[in-house]
């Protein structure tokens, strides 16, 4: 009897030694996740939660600040979380602070991540609803990687169909082989080097023609900025056009005076001699004739010169002259 009444005592110490060690490990668990210390709540409504599930943990910054209570959805596009957060972090937590979802590690548990906002802004309060930030969607990510790496091999075998084209070229490295491709290269870059001088030194050129003629020097300068040179410039073209004008009308009068002649309707002096060639050839002997005569009085008159009863005559015309 006596020892059945020890194992009983045995056996109650030991389940309440069982039940004190139980209520301090929920009292630990408990307080790691804010729910038998003090706490006040925030919310903020995302339109994906990714994975976010009650009990994850909540960092201020990187600090431990708290454990998500529960999730709502609100509608189709909208869920409202709610944040359990420990009072010793609120005082550093301010209306402007953005709210974010993470995940512990690259692939561990979700975690929500509260940043300072900027500028200065009041103390958030219970039941503040923060500003969220979106979220990097890991699908996202590897959505998008797979994207990339698709992209990277398509261009990996383009750039080696383009390689083995070009390894198969026979005329392309006929030109790579080419000993005389660098001396033509070398004198076609002097050749362009050249023509770039001839064209900056003409630039120059034109710069000073252009600086010349704004000064009002040259002809084109003084063109350009005396009027008076203008006008008389005007005026002289327009005495050229006139001139012009008369010297066709005077040819256009000697064309038909030369038909009229030639068709023996002038019945002038002038028309007459030119179209009658019986009168021409009289003239032309008449000429002749006067010719012959000058000539033989030029020879007379150089026989007198000397001769003898003449000479002195002579001799004293030149002196006085």
């Amino acid at each position: 009897m006596g020892k059945e009444t020890g194992n009983n005592i045995k056996l109650g110490i030991f389940v309440v030694a069982g039940l004190v060690l139980l209520v301090a490990g929920l009292y630990v668990i408990g307080k790691n996740h804010s729910l038998f210390g003090s706490k006040f709540e925030l919310k903020a409504r995302f339109s994906n939660v990714s994975g976010l599930v009650a009990g994850n943990n909540i960092r201020f910054s990187g600090i431990q600040a708290g454990t998500v209570k529960s999730l709502e959805i609100i509608n189709d596009t909208t869920i409202e979380v709610i944040f359990l957060i420990d009072k010793k972090t609120r005082p550093y937590i301010r209306k402007n602070a953005v709210v974010s979802i993470g995940t512990e590690g690259l692939m561990g548990n979700k975690v929500v991540n509260i940043y300072p906002g900027k500028g200065d802004a009041p103390l958030a309060e219970e039941g503040d609803m923060l500003v969220t930030k979106p979220i990097a969607d890991m699908d996202d990510a590897m959505e998008t990687l797979y994207t990339t790496n698709d992209n990277v091999r398509r261009i990996s075998e383009q750039l080696l169909g383009t390689m083995e084209r070009i390894n198969a070229s026979p005329a392309l490295w006929g030109i790579l082989e080419d000993s005389t491709l660098p001396v033509h290269l070398r004198v076609s870059l002097v050749n362009i080097r050249k023509a770039s001088d001839d064209i900056s030194g003409a630039a120059s050129s034109l710069d000073e023609m252009i600086k010349n003629i704004e000064q009002g020097e040259g002809v084109a300068g003084i063109l350009l900025k005396d009027t008076s040179s203008r006008r008389s410039l005007a005026t002289a073209i327009q005495n050229i056009e006139n001139a012009s004008a008369e010297a066709d009308h005077l040819v256009t009068r000697l064309d038909k005076m030369v038909q009229d002649i030639e068709s023996g309707r002038d019945s002038s002096v002038a028309g007459l001699i030119l179209g009658d060639t019986s009168v021409t050839g009289s003239i032309n002997r008449s000429l002749s004739n006067i010719e012959a005569g000058t000539a033989s009085f030029s020879e007379n008159m150089e026989a007198l010169k000397h001769n003898f009863l003449f000479r002195g005559y002579f001799r004293k015309k030149e002196k006085n002259k």
